[in-house]
This record gives C-alpha cells, sequence and structure tokens, in this order.
C-alpha cells in the first residue's frame, strides 16, 4: 500500500484552470561548452549542457536526455539539472535537480546507479518556474563549476493544498548549483529578488524532495523508523547509492517525511523593500550507506566529528564483506531507540564512521545473518578503531517441481515463505536488509523463477511454506538451518488443484522501480508474478510506462507470462487512474512520463485523453474509496443510493473499477440501509462506503462496468497477485494472448475476481458473461443460477451471498449444494449462507451446486464467497472471490437497467 504522505504529493485538483498553459520563452542555445564525458582528475569539476548520451547518468531511475538537461561533475559525484521547459517528474518547469550519482569507473552514459527521484525549491510555497538557465563557470580555467538558473515563481500545480497558501510574488528568483572539485556534494543556492519598491512580511524557503522508494531514510533523530519534524539532516539509503540533504545554518524543518516526498522549509523571514533573501543547502551522494553520506553533512554543519574505524568480522574471525555495522548512541541503545548512523563493509571487510565523538553501541549484521555481540565504543576526538563481529550466515537450497496427473515433474516458479519458530527475530530498526523487515511475521521469503536458487536467512528452525498461488496446493517443510555455513536443500513438490482451464490469472495494479514510492527492480517484480501464479500482469507505476515484455522475452518466460504496458495516471486529491496498454513513441519517450500528463486537466479530459491512444485502452479507476487524497468517489461524493455525484463524474470514460476486498456486509446493501449509506456517501468527508455498493449502482444504471481485484503492490513480498483476476481468454498460454485480447475481455466483463476462492456462475444452463451475452429466460418463473466454487485446501471457503440488482437475495438451503431464493426476511432464510463439507464434492470443489431465483424484472447477478480464516503467511487478509454479473432477460425485449437515470 502506498503511503499517504507520497500521495499528498501528487495532487491536482478537477477542471483547475490551466496555469502553466503559456510556453516559457526558448531560450537561446548555449555556446558550445566542454565535452561532458571526459573522465576528470582531482582538481577539477566541468558544468555545461549536455548533447550526447555518453554525457548522461544512467541507473535503475535515471530519466535525463541528452539536450534536455544540464551537467556539472568533478572527480567524485556527477548531477543533471534539467533544462527550462523539460520537466520530467512531478516538477513541471524545469531547472531542477533530476539525477545524481558518484563517477564510476567506464562512465559511459548508461553505467551509472541514479536511484534519485527528484527535488525543486520552494519559494513561498510556490515553486522555481525557469526563464533561463546559464553557465556561470564551466570549470575549465579551474575552480568550481557553476551553473545559474533564472525565473519567477508560480503554483506547482500538483500541490493544491499547497499551492492554496502559497504566495503569488513575481520577484526574480535565481538558483544557483556550484560544484567544487573533489567534493561528493553540490551546493544549492536559491536567492529571492523583490520586485521594485515590495517588501514581504514573511517568506519561507526550502525544498521539495522525492528521494524515492529505492531509497531508505534516515535521520540520526530516528533512524530508520520515521523522522521528526525538525532534523539535523536527512539521508537516503539504496542498494549501490546513497544521498543526503543538509541545512548547515539550521536543522530541517520537515512537516511531511516520505521517501516519496518530503517538504522541507529552511528559512522563513522577512524581506525588506527591494531586498532579498538567500538560502544554501547541500546534497551528497555516496556509495550506498548511511556513513558515506552522513560524515560530509556532519562536516558541512560543522559538527565536529571523530573516525571510528575497524573490520567487520564473520564467527571465523575472516573479514567479512557487505556487512551491515548498525550504530546506536548508547543511550539510544539503552531505551530501545533508533539507530543514529549505519555503515556497510567493503570487499576487505573494512568500515568507517565519521561522528560526533561520545558512547556508543555497535551491532554487525547483514542479510541472512544473526546479528553479532553488541560492541561498546568510547569515542574521543582522537578517534577509535574496533573489530565488529557478525554473526552466522544460513542458506538454504532449494528444489520446487510441480507434479502432474502422470507423475512427472517439472521445476516452476514458487515462493517459499519462511516463519520462524523462536530464535532471532527480525527487526526493522536495522535498516533496508529484507530478512529484517518480511511481511506477515517472517524471517525471510524466496522467490524463484524455476524452482531452483538459494535463499540466505538466518540460522534457526522454521516452518517453510511452499507455494505457486491460489491455484496450487502447498507445501509446510519442518526446516533447522544450520549455522555451520552449509546449507541445508529444500525439496518440495506441488500440485495444480484448481481447474482454471481457458482463463489466466491478471493483477493489473502493480508498481515497480519505475514507481516513485517502490523500489522493487522490474525483473524482480516478473519473478513475483510468476511465483504467485500469476500469469497476464499489467505493468502500471505512477505516471510512468514501463514495458516489461522486453525483460520476459530476454528470460525466456513468454509460457509463463505476458505482460502489458500501463500507466497509474496519479491525480491525487482526486482519484489515481490505471491505464492500459499504453504506447511509447520512440521519437518522444518521456512524452507521457511525469505530472505533466494530466496536471490541470479535468478527469473527463485526461479519460478523452488516454482514448486517444492508437490502440484500444481499458481506463479503470483505482481505490475508489479506499485511499486517502485518492479516492475519486469519495472526492466527488458519488452516491450510490441515487447514482449521482456532486462534481463532474465522467464515469463514461472508464471500463472498470477496482472493488478488491472493500465488500461491505449484506446488510448495508438492503433497503433498510441506504438512509445510512446516503449520509456516508454525502457527508463532508465520506467513509465507510463499500467500494462494491458504487459498483453496483454503476450496473444498475445499465453501465457496463467490470469489477476488478488488484494488488496495488507496491514492496517486495507485498502482495503480488492478492487480489487477482481470473480472465477468460479462451486459451492457457499467456504467449497466446494479446494485449487487444484483455481490453476486449475486460470490457466485455469476462473476469472473475479470487482472494483465494476461484468463483463461476452459469445462468439457466448457459456459460454466458457480461452485457453482451444477455440470457434469455422468457415464461420461466424460476431460474437456476448454477455456482462452482474451487479453492485448494489451505484456503477457507465459508459461506456464500448472491446479489440481485444490487440487493442481497433471502437464501434457504434445500439439499447440501442446492439453494433457493426466498422473500425477504421469511424465517430460516439468510443473506449469508454457510457453506461446510457436505456441500463439497471433493477437497478442491467447495460447491458444485445451484441457486433458485424467480426474477420479476430484467435482473443481473452476482455471486460473492467468503472464507473466515487467514491466508498468511502466504498472503495477508481472509479469502474471497467473487463473479462480474451475468444478466437476465425475462421478457424478450431486450435487458433493461433495473434504475437508468
Amino acid at each position: 500500500m502506498r503511503s499517504t504522505l507520497s500521495s499528498l504529493f501528487l495532487i491536482t485538483v478537477v477542471g483547475a484552470s490551466l496555469s502553466c498553459d503559456s510556453t516559457p520563452p526558448t531560450p537561446p542555445p548555449p555556446p558550445p561548452g566542454p565535452p561532458l564525458d571526459v573522465v576528470l582528475a582531482a582538481g577539477q569539476a566541468r558544468a555545461g549542457k549536455v548533447t550526447r548520451p555518453a554525457e548522461l547518468i544512467g541507473g535503475p531511475v535515471a530519466y535525463g536526455r541528452a539536450g534536455d538537461v544540464w551537467k556539472l561533475y568533478n572527480s567524485k559525484a556527477r548531477f543533471l539539472i534539467q533544462d527550462v521547459g523539460a520537466a520530467v517528474g512531478l516538477d513541471l518547469y524545469g531547472g531542477n535537480l533530476i539525477d545524481a550519482d558518484l563517477v564510476r569507473p567506464g562512465d559511459d552514459g548508461t553505467n551509472g546507479h541514479d536511484l534519485f527521484r527528484e527535488s525543486f525549491p520552494i519559494i513561498g510555497l510556490h515553486v522555481l518556474r525557469p526563464t533561463s538557465i546559464e553557465v556561470i563557470s564551466d570549470g575549465t580555467q579551474g575552480g568550481p563549476a557553476h551553473l545559474r538558473v533564472h525565473g519567477t515563481d508560480a503554483p506547482s500545480d500538483i500541490l493544491p493544498q499547497i499551492d492554496v497558501l502559497g504566495q503569488d510574488l513575481g520577484g526574480a528568483i535565481t538558483v544557483d548549483y556550484v560544484l567544487a572539485p573533489d567534493v561528493p556534494y553540490l551546493e544549492i543556492t536559491t536567492t529571492y529578488q523583490t520586485e521594485k519598491g515590495q517588501s514581504l512580511t514573511t517568506l519561507g524557503l526550502g525544498d521539495f524532495l522525492s528521494f524515492g522508494g529505492s531509497l531508505a531514510l534516515l535521520s540520526p533523530e530516528n533512524g530508520f523508523t520515521g523522522a521528526d519534524k525538525s532534523l539535523t539532516f536527512l539521508a537516503g539509503i539504496g542498494d549501490g547509492a546513497s544521498y543526503g540533504y543538509v541545512y548547515p545554518k539550521g536543522v530541517l524543518q520537515t512537516p511531511i517525511t516520505d521517501a516519496s516526498g518530503t517538504l522541507t522549509i529552511l528559512k522563513t523571514e522577512a524581506v525588506p523593500v527591494d531586498g532579498s533573501t538567500t538560502v544554501t543547502r547541500y546534497f551528497i551522494v555516496g556509495s550506498g550507506d548511511a556513513a558515506s553520506v552522513t560524515g560530509p553533512m556532519y562536516a558541512l554543519h560543522n559538527i565536529p566529528t571523530a573516525p571510528l574505524t575497524g573490520i567487520a568480522r564473520d564467527p571465523a574471525g575472516k573479514p567479512l564483506a557487505d556487512a551491515r555495522v548498525t550504530l546506536f548512541t548508547s543511550m539510544s541503545f539503552t531505551s530501545g531507540g533508533d539507530c543514529v548512523d549505519q555503515a556497510k563493509s567493503g570487499a576487505d571487510g573494512s568500515y568507517r564512521f565519521d561522528v560526533p565523538p561520545g558512547d556508543y553501541v555497535a551491532i554487525g549484521g547483514g542479510v541472512g545473518r544473526l546479528h553479532g555481540a553488541q560492541t561498546s565504543i568510547h569515542l574521543t576526538m582522537s578517534g577509535a578503531q574496533m573489530d565488529i563481529p557478525v554473526g552466522a550466515l544460513g542458506s538454504v537450497t532449494l528444489d520446487v517441481g510441480e507434479v502432474s496427473a502422470s507423475g512427472a515433474r517439472v521445476a516452476v516458479p514458487a515462493k517459499v515463505s519462511f516463519t520462524p519458530i523462536g530464535g532471532e527475530s527480525p527487526n526493522p530498526i536495522f535498516g533496508p536488509d529484507p530478512t529484517e523487515s518480511e511481511r506477515f511475521g517472517l524471517g525471510a521469503v524466496a522467490f524463484t523463477p524455476d524452482g531452483k536458487g538459494v535463499a540466505n536467512l538466518r540460522p534457526g528452525h522454521y516452518t517453510a511454506t511452499v507455494s505457486r498461488g491460489v491455484e496450487y496446493d502447498r507445501a509446510d517443510i519442518d526446516l533447522m538451518v544450520p549455522a555451520d555455513g552449509t546449507s541445508v536443500t529444500l525439496t518440495a513438490d506441488l500440485h495444480r488443484v484448481v481447474d482454471t482451464t481457458g482463463w489466466l490469472a491478471g493483477d493489473f495494479h502493480q508498481h515497480s522501480q519505475g514507481s516513485i514510492d517502490s523500489g522493487v527492480p522490474i525483473v524482480n517484480r516478473l519473478v513475483e508474478n510468476m511465483a504467485e501464479g500469476i500469469e497476464y500482469p499489467a505493468a502500471t507505476d505512477h505516471d510512468n510506462i514501463i514495458d516489461n515484455r522486453p525483460l520476459i522475452a530476454a528470460h525466456g518466460w513468454g509460457k509463463l507470462i505476458g505482460g502489458v504496458p500501463g500507466n497509474e495516471i496519479s491525480v491525487n486529491g482526486v482519484g489515481h487512474f490505471n491505464a492500459y496498454p499504453m504506447s511509447v513513441d520512440p521519437a518522444a519517450p518521456l512524452a507521457k512520463v511525469g505530472a505533466r500528463y494530466w496536471a490541470n486537466l479535468s478527469i473527463a479530459d485526461v479519460g478523452k485523453k488516454v482514448h486517444t491512444e492508437p490502440q484500444p485502452v481499458v481506463l479503470h479507476v483505482s481505490h475508489p474509496r479506499t485511499k486517502q487524497l485518492a479516492g475519486w468517489f469519495n472526492a466527488v461524493h458519488f452516491d450510490p443510493t441515487t447514482g449521482t455525484a456532486r462534481d463532474d463524474f465522467p464515469i463514461d470514460q472508464f471500463q472498470a473499477v477496482e472493488v478488491n476486498g472493500d465488500l461491505g456486509a449484506p446488510e448495508q446493501f438492503l433497503a433498510a440501509g441506504d438512509a445510512a449509506m446516503h449520509k456516508s456517501a454525502t457527508q463532508t468527508v465520506p467513509s465507510g462506503v463499500p467500494a462494491l455498493a458504487d459498483w453496483f449502482a454503476l450496473l444498475n444504471q445499465g453501465v457496463p462496468i467490470t469489477a476488478l481485484g488488484n494488488s496495488d503492490t507496491h514492496q517486495r513480498n507485498g502482495g503480488t497477485g492478492y487480489p487477482r483476476n481470473l480472465v477468460r481468454f479462451g486459451s492457457d498460454d499467456p504467449s497466446a494472448v494479446a494485449p487487444a485480447d484483455l481490453v476486449t475481455a475486460i470490457r466485455a466483463q469476462k473476469v472473475s475476481v479470487s482472494n483465494g476462492p476461484f468463483v463461476t456462475v452459469t445462468l439457466d444452463g448457459k456459460d454466458q458473461m457480461g452485457l453482451g451475452e444477455v440470457v434469455n429466460t422468457v415464461g420461466k418463473s424460476k431460474v437456476l443460477l448454477g455456482v462452482k466454487i474451487q479453492a485448494p485446501a489451505w484456503v477457507d471457503v465459508s459461506s456464500l451471498e448472491v446479489y440481485c440488482n444490487g440487493r442481497p437475495l433471502s437464501l434457504r438451503q434445500n439439499a447440501p449444494g442446492q439453494f433457493e431464493q426466498r422473500p425477504d426476511g421469511e424465517s430460516g432464510s439468510v443473506l449469508t449462507m454457510p457453506l461446510d463439507m457436505t456441500d463439497a464434492t471433493s477437497a478442491t470443489v467447495r460447491l458444485d451446486g445451484a441457486v433458485t431465483v424467480t426474477p420479476t424484472v430484467d435482473s443481473w447477478y452476482v455471486v460473492i464467497v467468503r472464507g473466515a480464516k487467514s491466508m498468511s503467511p502466504i498472503a495477508s487478509g481472509s479469502p474471497y472471490g467473487y463473479t462480474n454479473p451475468v444478466y437476465d432477460d425475462i421478457d424478450g425485449n431486450g435487458w433493461k437497467a433495473p434504475r437508468p437515470l
């Protein structure tokens, strides 16, 4: 689940007037500058306009393009500044920091490791709108390299809650980016010069910082687990790159602190008539641990430090590479508080901190390792040297196969969840280590694309749960992981037990490193999908288009998984909307990337823009009720009891809506519950309205919108495929299904949503789905609704509900697996029908029966099943599944909506 804090920084207002539609004047081309791909020696720095791809910075989230960015670099670090009007990301205007990395051997513009998203200045709660960028010093004459951005202020047009508080200034703004030789940090100075005769009683200067989901934030005040509102500095820690942000003249005031979006207010003061105000801060690049950026930040802050060095050693006393040495003050450690710093050991096992003198406790660890003994350190100004012990490493060699009915065994993708039985528990205070922060109480999780591989985890006693999604059984294996350095082999056989012939499992809301708030590499997300039994996912990163099909082809996974490039259009404060498939123009690959795709557009206009794609598209409403600042139905006060909204509601632009598990209770859907539902939907801040009610209201109006169940997964082991969509393609081969087939199937409502159970229905014996396949039951007062429920034995299925035209039917059981609609409220009838083993025909088929219904008007039917027991450790929450509607035309005159508007 994405954080509410990151959501705040991706917001707009429906129907807002366009305030950035006038194109800034085109600046004259800069004079030819020095080449920006030459390796610099000590004492050198350079600045200039990037004109060739070799001058760029590569990396997982690098977005700079030749001709669109300026570069500053020296022998240690390199930075890219967006050009005027060339913004990619949340900033709409340019002149801001977009990519940053260390200088790495063999730099050719592609081999970087940029993990930083972007930063832009905040001036009086407005942002910089640049008009020109000039080179003050290109560095060829020695000294610092220096770029200056000229501009004025403008509302962000993506932060309306902040924009309304902003000051319309009108004065001149300059931002100076200065890079001295031989330092790993960029000096950033913002200056505001008043207009003639202007004075200001107060003006706040700061930054919007998006470190991004690939980085974990750390501050001395709060370690890895959170952030105070007043910080000495802030670091972002990632795999192979780290970053720091410091204001030497004071603390960071951070009213909102999140890896996706942090707002800093550095200076607030009055500005005299014809006066100016300036603020300078520094942005540091490190090697991937906190210590490589915290040391320079202490120095910039003029806080005296001393070196703490040593070797991380394994239990045999050998130097250990890639260990994590986590540092606590003695006081914070004693009180159970957070760490203050963390260093990663190099290839020779060495680590280094530069921290203020004092008393500390250091603990060594690493992925899959036990913590070493606590080491107390008294650090004086002369420094200290201390070797740090690290505990034993455990490992498991995987051998997972699928066994067919004939007994043949073939290696398959799988997930292995390790539940610890006693022993040392994971602890998130030790930072971005997956064996410290696994979900669902697990000690580790392994995902394998081929049933093979080695998983590192702490030595100890575990239950290993081997799974491959909800179409398979699972294996639970008692496992002892030794601490002697040997790897124990885990062998498990899985069996496909749910028959989904003609259906493929899809998850159409997922995030990877292409999203501002996710750090999962794209290939890792694909492996998770295969391990969870997802065969046709859509890549829907926030305001970005990622095509995962080349990776699928490169790995030879085409028979296991397909791919659809999409985009979660993140109009926060109003709603999020997923569109797929989305195309990319090779001549303008970033044209649909960033907030500029939707900024200042109404939702109707966003929909129209999406549907100008060269191919048919599904546009679905994401989490319409369940996300703060991102639930569209809440934003427009949609009232399911009337089918109307307070604001513009262009539902005709949408083909699907995420209902997920927001199902409410059957009693809420009775006529007696309408008044409470209406009140909940129309109050100032709507709450308590299940998305199921919204969907039902739209179906009653004749809108053939499809209900979807998607995971919205962001993190590793974040629930990929829970829930999922079983899509009726008529094929079991993902490589035989095209994105156009997905669009056709979703628009035809040929989807069954599953968070465990797989539910299918027939009407009057006919296997038809959706408004395009209405069943004619002329002359029949009673009609059989055939219901089949499948689920592996580890998924609980305990109840059945049937809805007709948005109302729950009162049901009575006549025989095992046979049910009948009864008059509402009749004694002995229930809205939620319990299911037990007498209804099942096998361990997998929990029901293959029928409900006799008595339609009196044209009707649609939806079947919902639920379970009470948790899906842990494979997934969170309890099981559920439901169908999309089947339609009944009782008079042969064409199906008519129950409540058309």
